[in-house]
This record gives structure tokens, sequence and C-alpha cells, in this order.
């Protein structure tokens, strides 16, 4: 759907060697109550024929910030899972409708729980924070260290093999949709993680965002390290590679 506001611009410029970057981000458009109102008359008309509904992205206009609440218990009555994936109050107001999963990055996470996560303890505490609240799977992701996450009772840390990184944006994206992928293709929580990671890391290896394919992303997939960890002393007990 198109809405009467213009699209946000974002210009990136960068610098080789090294592709340093710096990024210049346009204002967002106002969205109607008419243009809103567009949109979930599109998604309740997709919904029940949907295996998965991922909403993500920033809202272009904080009267919107329930939006991604109203979708998710929309998505329930289904029988749909969603994953979230969002920031500032759209993932506060969205968490507080139980998605199946969410995928808040370090800064992301921090905001939403007013607290610095400088160690790793701290980090899964914020895991067990959020899974207290009935998320199934929540996923921290720290870029270049990858993730850490929690599934019902079993947390992981999985760990992206080293690859020259040209242009991040994009990745965290690209690891929803491996995540996506695998829940809708039934896989484990184990190999779901592994894909998400390979996938995001695929991006950060080439210049043009979300553009990679299968190939990249399985010549990437063995190298994934996961373990699955003890999380009151970080001990990892076991390495399925």
């Amino acid at each position: 759907m198109t809405i009467q506001g213009r699209t946000r611009e974002v210009v990136t410029l960068v610098e080789t060697p090294g592709y340093r970057q710096v990024v210049y981000v346009g204002p967002s458009p106002k969205v109607t109550a008419e243009e809103r109102n567009e949109l979930i008359k599109a998604y309740k008309s997709l919904i029940s024929r949907s295996a998965l509904a991922v909403l993500s992205g920033s809202m272009p206009d904080d009267s919107l910030d329930g939006t991604f609440y109203e979708m998710i218990l929309m998505a329930k009555t289904h029988g749909v899972r969603t994953i979230l994936d969002t920031r500032d109050q759209a993932l506060a107001r969205g968490i507080a409708a139980v998605p199946y999963a969410v995928k808040p990055n370090l800064a992301e996470a921090e905001k939403l729980l007013g607290q610095r996560m400088d160690g790793e303890p701290d980090r899964w505490q914020a895991l067990d924070r959020l899974a207290s609240l009935g998320i199934p799977l929540v996923i921290l992701s720290l870029g270049e260290q990858g993730v850490l996450a929690r599934c019902q009772s079993e947390t992981y840390r999985v760990s992206p093999p080293r690859v020259d990184v040209v242009n991040p944006i994009g990745s965290g994206d690209s690891l929803v949709a491996g995540l996506a992928m695998g829940i809708v293709d039934g896989r484990d929580i184990e190999s779901t993680l592994k894909l998400g990671v390979a996938a995001g890391t695929a991006n950060a290896a080439i210049w043009q965002a979300a553009s990679i394919t299968p190939e990249q992303v399985s010549a990437l997939l063995p190298l994934v390290r996961l373990q699955r960890v003890r999380t009151g002393d970080q001990i990892a007990i076991r390495d399925p590679e």
C-alpha cells in the first residue's frame, strides 16, 4: 500500500578502503488514521492465510506505536506466530502482547529495560526478564559477536564466523529472515538460530543490503558455532559441533 507522505530517505556515504560509513537519515512521514486503517485491513486479510508474521522496522509516527501490539493479538486469534523486531515504544507496547519471538539489539534492549548491559551476565538477565513475560523465544543481537538466545528453558550463545565486513546495514533483518525460515520450515531451535546468524553474517560481507543468496548462507552455516549455556555461571555444557 502507499501513503501520501514522502518515503524517508537514507543516504549512506562510504569511504574505501575500509568501508567506513556515515549515514544521514531523513525525516519520517506522517501517517493518517485512514492510511493506518488501510494497513490493518490488508494485514487482517492476509494473516489467516499466513504461517508466520514478521513485524519489523521503526514506526514513522508515534501515533502508530500500538500497531504491532494490535497485529500480534490479531495473529494470535488465527494461531499464527509472530516475530517482533522494532524499537522504542513500539517495542515496549508490542511485547505486552507477548509475541512468539522478539529480537532487540543491545541498544534497543538497554533502552527498553532501562539499564546498561556491559557484560554477559547483565545480558542473560535481560533475556530472563523478557522471557518471564511469556515470550517463548528471546534473542539479543550483538552484531559481530553473534546472538544470545533463550528458548523456553534453554539458553544459547551463537557466534558467527569471521568475515570481512563490507556493509552491516540489513544484517539484523537478514538474521530475522533466517529465523523466520527456520521456524516456518519446522527446524529445531538450534538449527534455526544458526541459520539466522549465518544469514546475518552473509549480509554483512556484501555491499548490497539484504540481497544475499542461499548459496552464500549455506557456505557460512557450517562455520557458525552454537553453545548451549547454563546461565547461572555462564559455563557451556554442550557444543553440537
